[in-house]
């Protein structure tokens, strides 16, 4: 890395980093009602992913056309300051986990918690199985990724099961997209207003839906990728600019691969199967402990009884 040419000059990236971890001290803040926290745990994660896709990718188009230009007021090229973000960015990972955790041993008081698989009985067990079979089931569309079938493409920011599977001694692999048109929470019978999230039934019940082969690894993912699209070029003279703009952002969608979520962990052949079809390095997977997509706290939010909302939110604003 090259010496600074202003050493009082702050990298523009790094400095955003540091304002959404200021984001997140909100969030870990005691004084802060408990419901306003678990927003800013969410508006974190947002501000997270607008980050890599609009300022990352920026810095990745820039390491892929000029990978020499310096950054004149830090003096870091582009490959140096995405290694720096990287590096941020989990330490912001680990602090977010363990806020989550504590915030969510907090609801379990308040019988609005996300509770875990195990944790449930044998019954309650029995009637998510059922529920899985009757009403998500059908809706699913699995995929196996073998020879004749192959890697399909992760939209933006959706999750997905992904699954190593063994089937008559062959190795393939599997993945299940998660519906966005389903409801993400499902309270538990007999525990108040604690629930599962939709990746947590699913995830649980892959076996039933890769009934012919053995689910070795499983774990749920999320893609970010590029939506750094220049308007700045002109359209073509013959062309309306709104139609000009409706092309640009349809191709946001497809854009590469930047980050890689995981949820917990995930086997090395999984992992090494995943960079090599997103064309993505290791340096940009990211595991995360808790549920990878927080936006459901704002829908929870909403469903919590009227006195304990109003007691564990700011109170509105009166001018």
């Amino acid at each position: 890395m090259q010496e600074h040419l202003y050493p009082y000059m702050q990298n523009r990236e790094l400095s955003w980093l540091r304002f959404n971890q200021r984001v997140l001290e909100e969030a870990a803040d005691p004084s802060v009602p408990i419901f306003e926290r678990l927003k800013f745990l969410a508006i974190f994660t947002s501000n997270l992913d607008e980050f890599f896709m609009v300022r990352v990718g920026s810095l990745k188009d820039m390491e892929l056309y000029d990978p020499k230009k310096i950054d004149q007021r830090t003096g870091m090229n582009s490959q140096e300051q995405l290694s720096a973000i990287y590096e941020q960015t989990r330490e912001l990972y680990a602090m977010r986990d363990t806020i989550y955790k504590e915030l969510n041993k907090t609801m379990l008081d308040l019988q609005m918690s996300n509770v875990s698989w195990k944790s449930l009985s044998k019954k309650q067990k029995k009637y998510f199985t059922r529920y899985f079979e009757d009403e998500i089931l059908p809706l699913l569309s699995p995929q196996i990724m073998d020879f004749h079938h192959p890697f399909p493409h992760l939209n933006n920011k959706q999750l997905y099961i992904f699954i190593e599977l063994m089937e008559k001694d062959v190795k393939k692999y599997g993945i299940i997209p998660i519906p966005v048109y389903l409801e993400r929470i499902y309270p538990i019978p007999d525990m108040e207003n604690n629930f599962l999230l939709l990746e947590q039934v699913i995830y649980h019940n892959v076996d039933r839906i890769f009934t012919q082969s053995s689910v070795i690894n499983k774990t749920t993912i999320r893609v970010t990728r590029n939506a750094d699209i220049s308007l700045n070029e002109e359209s073509p003279e013959d062309e309306d600019y709104r139609n000009y703009v409706k092309k640009v952002l349809k191709k946001r969608p497809r854009l590469a691969p930047l980050r890689l979520e995981i949820y917990r962990d995930i086997h090395p052949s999984s992992l090494n199967y995943l960079c090599e079809h997103l064309n993505i390095s290791k340096s940009q997977v990211f595991l995360s402990k808790i549920p990878l997509d927080l936006k459901y706290v704002f829908s929870l939010i909403a469903k919590a009884p009227d006195a304990l909302r109003s007691t564990l939110t700011y109170p509105p604003f009166e001018s």
